[in-house]
């Protein structure tokens, strides 16, 4: 019996073991497999063996849920259009799956299948591509990753400057390819060459592409002829002549200027006249005796019998110096404690220096500081104060007290008389302008008198300090002067009227002459041009000028010397303020006994003052007259010429006038080379420029 048992148990165990051959055998997928991985079952899919490929069970089938015409799958995501009524969809297309047991099989079954099995195979695998990975050639089982596409920029049109190009990106491996990229155009490379203009030939400007070759071209206009004129000035009896040559390319014209003919005027003395050139001083006429009428006066050149006709001669007091300023010789009338500073060039014994004002750093420089009591006696500290406004060296002080640190020379009196008065001389030496870039610097020094501490009287001048001689100063000077219109003309001698002196002062205080008819305006204006219209309105309302008491302005009245240094003296008592005040001559102190600080109110009536004495007193002070050892009679009631005109306004500009030499150019054939003002109308007329001050103070212009 127990080896019956064995038996069946050895025949049961082969029956098992066909069994699981021939299983095996019917799966064409399993035949490496003893253990199955299954992948869970899809909509469309059974479960499948991720290792030989055998399939368990059926595929889920889809389940549709409608939305309106349209059905989709809650579990793929898979759509279909119902149409219609959307009941008619049916939740899955594929029938339901049978019951399956609750857990997967992992074995072979025990059940023979009934389909032919086929042959057990190693896997042979085919090399991994881009898009695949190593793949068995006889089942189709993978291996590893697909190798991914190694994609390399090609370039398959190039850019041009004026089209674009575009690549494509090739795979290295398997030759696909995917979407093109553009490269932008180029754009052009201009290289530039010039061909110079001439002066009377246009140039141009090529432009060509370093790549393609486009070119362009642009057209350079002629630079026409840059003319540099030199005058020879003709004379009363010889032509003189233009000559205007270019600068580039020498062109030349000459332009001939007709001799000018003497100018013929009446010179007489007490027994003759006879006739001069006023330009050349050329006797062109006999003399003649005079020729009396019953008034005793001459006919021909209005001499009478017996008026002198020789200058008057300066007046000389008892020690032999020349009167200063006559109608305040005594000045008994001075009530108050004064004060007056002036400045002059150290060892200048002319004092023929073109403009008093201007110095250099390192240069002597002398201050008056004049002082008087003209009031009540003072028993109290008086003190005489120099205010010096740089860093200086003091050379002379003249008794008095330095301190560097307030930059000032102080003298102190224990009390005051009535009368006393007295002239302290200081001598410095300027050492800086304040700034090492600084060229030049204009200063104005003062003069103060105290008693016990208030200030009595004050008194200012106005000094330019440049850094050099001969060195450029960083500043610029404009024309405030202008020749006829179409005439080419400046009529030196010729008195200035009103209006002309009108646009002068707008010209040289900067004041802007857009003035309509206003409470500014004159009834006579209209005899006059839109120009001066304007500028007489503009200079109204800034305060330069009034009209006469019937209302009139009287443009063509000439101007005098006295009511033009008027209107300087009052604008810088405006602009300048205290210390520049114009005081009455009987408030003013007399000032110094200098030969250049002598001059005359008229030629006949010495001390008769004239309404325009304490302006011209402001101007003296400040060195802003004409009066030298060789002119010394201000005359105040005489018309003022164009040419004095241009001097006044240089000493009020702090202006030297023009260094004239035998190449200067003179723009005006009606100016000779030889008037006395010639560097002051060449000052007052040349184009903008900067400019350097030589040792004898004139000015040269650094175009």
């Amino acid at each position: 019996m127990k080896t019956l048992n064995i038996k069946f148990a050895v025949f049961a165990l082969f029956l098992c073991l066909v069994a699981v051959f021939t299983y095996a055998n019917t799966e064409a997928q399993a035949a490496v497999c003893v253990v199955h991985t299954y992948s869970a079952a899809t909509c469309t899919e059974p479960k499948t063996c991720t290792k030989c490929g055998a399939t368990y069970g059926v595929a889920l089938g889809h389940n549709f849920v409608v939305n309106g015409d349209t059905a989709t799958c809650s579990r793929c995501g898979a759509t279909r259009h119902v149409g219609g009524d959307p009941t008619t969809v049916p939740v899955k297309t594929t029938p339901a799956p049978t019951a399956e047991p609750t857990t997967e099989p992992t074995t072979v079954p025990t059940t023979v299948p009934t389909t032919p099995a086929p042959t057990v195979h190693v896997h042979t695998f085919a090399d991994a591509t881009c898009e695949k990975p190593k793949t068995c050639t006889k089942c189709g089982a993978t291996e590893g990753k697909a190798l991914g596409h190694n994609y390399k920029d090609t370039v398959v049109e190039e850019a041009t400057c004026t089209a674009a190009g575009k690549t494509v990106s090739k795979c290295e491996r398997c030759g696909k390819t995917k979407e093109a990229t553009t490269i932008p155009a180029l754009g052009h490379d201009y290289k530039t060459t010039t061909v110079s203009a001439t002066c009377t030939t246009a140039g141009k400007k090529v432009e060509k592409c370093s790549r393609c070759g486009d070119t362009k071209e642009t057209a350079i206009a002629a630079l026409g002829h840059n003319y540099k004129t030199t005058t020879t000035t003709a004379t009363c009896t010889t032509a003189g002549k233009k000559v205007e040559k270019c600068s580039r390319c020498g062109d030349t014209k000459e332009t001939a200027i007709p001799a000018l003919g003497h100018k013929e005027c009446i010179v007489f003395n007490s027994e003759y006249h006879w006739k001069e050139c006023e330009r050349c001083n050329k006797v062109i006429s006999d003399k003649e005796e005079h020729k009396y009428n019953d008034k005793d006066i001459c006919k021909v050149c209005g001499y009478k019998r017996n008026d002198p006709v020789d200058p008057i001669d300066p007046i000389v007091e008892s020690d032999g110096e020349l009167i200063v300023e006559p109608w305040m010789k005594v000045n008994e009338e001075l009530n108050k404690l004064a004060v007056s500073l002036r400045s002059e060039p150290f060892e200048d014994e002319d004092n023929d220096r073109a403009n008093k004002n201007i110095y250099v750093l390192g240069e002597k420089v002398t201050y008056y500081v004049d002082y008087k009591n003209g009031g009540k006696k003072i028993d109290g500290d008086v003190k005489l104060v120099l205010n010096l406004p740089l860093s200086c060296t003091v050379v002379s002080k003249d008794e008095g007290t330095v301190s560097k640190k307030n930059g000032t020379i102080t003298w102190t009196f224990d009390g005051m008389n009535k009368g006393d008065e007295g002239t302290k001389v200081v001598v410095v030496k300027y050492d800086s302008l304040g700034s090492s870039k600084a060229t030049f610097k204009r200063v104005t020094p003062s003069a103060t008198i105290s008693v016990d501490g208030k200030q009595k009287d004050i008194s200012s001048v106005i000094n330019l300090i440049i850094k050099d001689f001969d060195e450029e100063i960083n500043d610029e000077h404009d024309p405030y002067m202008y020749g006829d219109k179409g005439t080419e003309t400046f009529r030196p001698d010729d008195t200035i009227t009103r209006a002309e002196g009108a646009l002068v002062l707008t010209r040289i205080f900067g004041i802007s002459t857009a003035y309509t008819a206003s409470e500014f305006d004159f009834p006579d204006l209209d005899e006059t041009y839109v120009e001066a219209r304007r500028a007489i309105r503009a200079a109204r309302a800034y305060g330069l000028i009034t009209g006469y008491p019937d209302g009139t302005f009287k443009p063509n009245s000439t101007m005098t010397i006295g009511e033009f240094m008027t209107i300087i003296a009052r604008q810088i008592e405006e602009d300048e303020g205290e210390g520049f005040e114009i005081k009455d001559e009987n408030e003013s102190i007399k000032i110094y006994k200098d030969k250049t600080r002598v001059y005359y109110i008229s030629d006949k009536e010495m001390y008769d003052a004239h309404w325009a004495a304490q302006y011209a007193t402001l101007l003296c002070r400040l060195n802003m007259t004409p009066v030298r050892a060789k002119e010394t009679n201000l005359r105040l009631g005489n018309a003022i010429t164009r040419a004095e005109v241009a001097q006044l306004v240089n000493f009020y500009l702090l202006r030297a006038p023009a260094k004239v030499t035998r190449t200067t150019l003179i723009r005006f054939p009606d100016v000779s080379r030889n008037h006395k003002l010639i560097g002051d109308i060449i000052e007052a007329t040349r184009e903008t420029h900067t400019y350097s001050i030589n040792e004898d103070g004139k000015e040269i212009a650094e175009y």
